[in-house]
């Protein structure tokens, strides 16, 4: 999204004038600047592509217009007077929510200095100032929210949330979020760089509308317009949004849940994404978001040794020779099975025509762009949250096989426990490996999910000592078949899936 795109209009006048825009442009600022160069009030016009008269609220990278769209203005009876006024919703760091309704040529810095709440909290903390952010746009600094007008946002009408967090006014803080208020989940952008934020935002899309999910109702999805704000706030579902149809003015549907908290209760922060699932998450994997890291810590902890306990061993031992034999062998395959077919001809040929294209696959890689942590991590947490048992399975010398189910985030510490106490000799010393390659297991401090051992694995046990047999007798009288292990893992994983 660096570039922006260029977009063609015919004015009244019959001439064309074409506007640079870029992905944060409004459609009301497009409409302004033919205004502004053929004449002519932007009050009493609209912008029409194709059929749709378009929602001139919307930013650009919402609008779904493709480069260079040829637009038309359009003479709008009914914009004169209405649409001049916006309801603001502000809401704070400790979940709570100001709002009141605002003209649309008021800056932001206006609204902020409107609720004594905000004047006393920028008072106190002078070192601080305020940033707001709207969709993907943050604008920090008593500058920029001077010049910061709601029209200037693509605010004309309607109901909007803006949030208001506190940041350290040095420039380091910029990078980061130093303040311990700060819920700011998403990676934080300077004003000059907010061309190519488009990119380095995206991975975060997920977290902002899982929050609105959780919350109670605190948006009425029943007009259009509505509709579309919650999308513009959540900017996740792009590609649900159409180009609206006629601009209508909806009844104000007020904000409630004042000073209610989005998601769980049971989470003590209210920052982005702590009501979410990640706050299951093992800290390893929390999110990139500088301080609220020690908030989640604590919870993230507790919760993880509630599920460790929550998930039952049920330890169970096969032996790999009560395989029941297959009712056909592989003799049985008739002769016709083994005969080249053309197909089999055209598959090789494709192959070998693959394999000729792979320097230009390897190109294709390098020139490909590199994955954001933020994203790695959010595709480890899903992975996470798609595999709440994993299944283990200890291959010993004698052809037993002891079966346990453990929690991801459980450590090869806590494996090599179960298995040492299900030995006839718990003094025995013993290691454990994957293969192939063979890989010891030695590092205990590492969770299963960091071994690779998920959603189900075979690990090899090996021991200096040779024994006739290595499990405890009891176990070994009660030993079932290969098959009975697999239908207890299809059962176990269902129900916890």
């Amino acid at each position: 999204g660096g570039g922006g795109a260029a977009v063609s209009v015919l004015a009244p006048s019959g001439r064309r004038v074409t506007v640079r825009v870029g992905p944060g442009t409004a459609l009301l600022q497009v409409l302004e600047e033919v205004c502004r160069k053929q004449g002519g009030s932007p009050g009493e016009y609209g912008l029409k592509f194709q059929r749709t008269v378009l929602d001139l609220s919307l930013q650009w990278r919402f609008a779904r217009l493709p480069n260079n769209a040829k637009l038309e203005m359009v003479p709008v009876s009914n914009r004169a007077g209405a649409g001049t006024t916006v309801r603001i919703a502000l809401q704070l760091d400790d979940g709570s929510r100001l709002q009141d309704t605002f003209l649309c040529q008021q800056t932001l810095w206006e609204l902020l200095n409107h609720f004594a709440k905000i004047r006393e909290l920028m008072e106190q903390h002078s070192e601080f100032s305020p940033v707001c952010i709207y969709m993907r746009d943050e604008i920090a600094g008593k500058d920029a929210l001077e010049k910061t007008t709601l029209k200037s946002l693509g605010l004309t009408g309607g109901s909007a949330i803006v949030r208001v967090v506190m940041k350290k006014c040095s420039s380091s803080a910029q990078e980061e979020a130093v303040s311990a208020m700060m819920p700011c989940d998403e990676p934080t952008v300077r004003p000059g760089a907010m061309e190519g934020a488009e990119d380095v935002l995206l991975p975060q899309a997920n977290t902002v509308p899982k929050v609105l999910d959780h919350g109670n109702g605190a948006i009425s999805l029943n007009s259009s317009t509505h509709k579309q704000d919650l999308n513009k706030e959540s900017h996740a579902s792009l590609e649900d949004l159409g180009p609206s149809s006629e601009p209508e003015p909806t009844p104000f549907v007020p904000f409630f849940g004042d000073g209610e908290r989005l998601g769980d209760s049971s989470v003590a922060a209210p920052s982005f994404g702590l009501g979410t699932p990640s706050s299951k998450m093992p800290t390893t994997f929390s999110s990139p978001g500088g301080p609220s890291k020690p908030k989640k810590s604590k919870n993230s902890q507790e919760f993880q040794k509630e599920r460790e306990q929550l998930v039952e061993r049920e330890p169970l031992v096969c032996h790999l020779d009560l395989l029941e034999q297959l009712p056909h062998g592989p003799e049985d395959l008739p002769d016709e099975f083994f005969e080249v077919t053309v197909d089999d001809v055209r598959k090789r040929l494709a192959q070998l025509q693959s394999e000729r294209q792979v320097p230009l696959l390897l190109k294709r890689l390098e020139e490909a762009p590199l994955m954001t942590k933020a994203l790695r991590e959010s595709q480890l947490k899903e992975k996470l949250e798609r595999y709440p048992k994993v299944v283990l399975r200890v291959h010993f010398p004698d052809r037993h096989v002891l079966q346990g189910f453990f929690h991801p985030s459980e450590t090869v510490g806590i494996l090599r426990d179960f298995v040492r106490s299900h030995l006839a000799d718990a003094e025995l010393p013993f290691y454990l490996f994957v293969a192939p390659p063979r890989i010891i297991l030695n590092d205990e401090s590492l969770t299963l999910f960091e071994a690779k051992l998920f959603p189900t694995a075979v690990i090899h046990f090996g021991s200096e000592e040779c024994r006739a047999c290595y499990l405890k007798s009891d176990l070994l009288s009660s030993a079932v078949s290969p098959s009975a292990a697999d239908s207890l893992v299809a059962r176990c994983l269902s129900r916890s899936l």
